[in-house]
């Protein structure tokens, strides 16, 4: 999926903020309430590819992308 994109004006200019949201998983395997924030970094054009990047760098911690 494409990364998500919100617009907000910061001192007459308008910037973009692209990236995902993202639930964790709780150890009896529901997920929390509500999704995370979690911006896009360099190279990064999809949800999934920040998916994977917060599981390579925590991987003893679940994550999802809900559809």
């Amino acid at each position: 999926m494409k990364l998500v994109e919100i617009k907000h004006r910061k001192n007459g200019k308008e910037y973009v903020k692209r990236g995902a949201y993202i639930y964790s998983v709780k150890k009896n395997g529901e997920l929390y309430a509500h999704p995370v924030w979690y911006e896009a970094l360099y190279g990064e054009n999809t949800q999934e590819d920040v998916l994977a990047r917060l599981q390579r760098l925590n991987p003893k911690s679940r994550y999802e992308l809900k559809k």
